[in-house]
């Protein structure tokens, strides 16, 4: 039942075409660094191929804008015979490509002059469609048919299987990425792996790699993409002792290695944003974020190399491996979550900045201890790590009450 459910889940995911383009533009730069004449990749799971033609529209374009591009072999595996079907077709709604850049709408899709009520249609370039490999299979069981891979590509879709599945998945990838080969998830997830066989090299892109022989001379530094330094930590208290956090910054408490440290959080003036705390109290360790939007788009937003955290899809995971790096145990963390008001008639609705969070908190396997979100009022919220209570005042209230 529980196999049946997790092809469900591969066969329902959908996507569109080159969501998340920041990605595919550390890929470029990595390429540059670590020079190969030909590279296989697999993407994973197929949807109705977006992802796959994706890669293959970009690396097409990097082929024809970069001299001495490697050749590419791009493989996909789908289990359902009729999205397969449907995806070497290559007939897609305007919806999948509204957000492209334009290069790419012009240069690999056709409208299709068919009156539709449902909206313009697009045919995908047949070189794009051919050059991918489509191998029906399931991945769970038989796996055999796949070679080795140099990338493996497998966005957004981890977070959404039971732990079981994942850690079979992260076997499958282990047995078929090359040494130091890069396995590229979304970029709010995160690989827990114990044996340490992937190793995070960009976090904010969700670059692992495979070393499998976990030697320790290897140089991972040279598959790390040289970004601007970051100004978001909070370190400074103001006159009350308190680390005030502005919007898409973060701060860091450990009360084991350096009891002499501010001791409490604080946010002032929180609205539709929320502030996320994470906690470990055995360890003693706590972190807080001041989270303004839901998810980084990089079509819409400057690359969020300085503050992620003003993205829930980004804060969550920065955060969380902030903690871990300090000493935090993954199985101690718990989650206040405050603020998400909702400032207009419509107050039934659900912040989405909140559902964000949750989402992702869920996907982590981390639970919310306690929290007050919604409504339409902003707050003030407080946070003191030696006792671990959470104080809130809301506009127009002339105290703080504990939650």
């Amino acid at each position: 039942m529980e196999s049946k459910l997790f092809l469900e889940i591969i066969n329902g995911s959908n996507s569109s075409f080159l969501t998340n383009y920041s990605q595919f533009k550390y890929i470029k730069a990595l390429l540059k660094k670590h020079k190969k004449k030909y590279i296989h990749i697999w993407s994973f799971p197929c949807a109705s191929g977006e992802e796959p033609f994706s890669l293959a529209m970009y690396f097409d374009q990097l082929k024809k804008s970069v001299g001495n591009s490697p050749k590419f072999k791009i493989y996909t595996s789908r289990f359902n015979h009729n999205t397969l079907e449907k995806a070497r077709k290559g007939i897609y709604k305007e919806k999948t490509i509204l957000e492209i850049p334009q290069i790419y709408k012009k240069t690999y899709f056709k409208e299709i002059p068919i009156a539709s009520a449902n909206g313009a249609k697009y045919s995908l370039s047949r070189d794009i469609i051919n050059s991918v490999e489509f191998i029906e299979e399931d991945i769970i069981k038989d796996h055999s048919k796949l070679p080795k891979f140099d990338i493996i590509v497998c966005r957004n879709f981890l977070f959404s299987v039971k732990e079981i599945f994942k850690n079979r998945l992260l076997e499958i990838f282990k047995d078929h990425l090359v040494d130091m080969g890069l396995l590229i998830i979304g970029i709010s997830e995160m690989i827990m792996n114990k044996d340490n066989i992937f190793k995070l090299v960009d976090l904010r892109n969700s670059f692992y790699i495979k070393n499998d022989t976990h030697d320790s001379s290897v140089d991972y530094a040279s598959w790390e993409i040289k970004q601007l330094p970051r100004m978001d930590r909070i370190i400074k208290p103001n006159l009350k002792g308190e680390l005030v956090i502005k919007i898409g910054h973060y701060a860091l408490i450990n009360l084991t290695t350096n009891k002499l440290n501010p001791s409490k959080f604080a946010i002032y003036g929180l609205g539709s944003c929320i502030a996320l705390i994470l906690q470990d109290k055995i360890k003693k360790i706590y972190g807080i974020s001041h989270i303004l939007l839901p998810s980084f788009n990089p079509l819409k937003n400057t690359p969020p190399i300085r503050y992620p955290h003003k993205y829930a899809d980004l804060s969550v995971k920065d955060l969380l491996e902030k903690l871990l790096s300090h000493g935090a145990k993954l199985k101690n963390i718990k989650a206040i979550i405050v603020g998400g008001a909702i400032f207009f008639q419509n107050s039934s609705k659900r912040n989405q900045n909140v559902e964000m969070v949750e989402t992702i908190l869920e996907s982590f396997q981390i639970d919310i201890e306690k929290g007050d979100v919604g409504g339409i009022l902003g707050r003030n919220v407080m946070y003191n790590t030696e006792n671990n209570s959470v104080w809130v005042k809301k506009t127009g209230q002339t105290r703080y009450k504990e939650i």
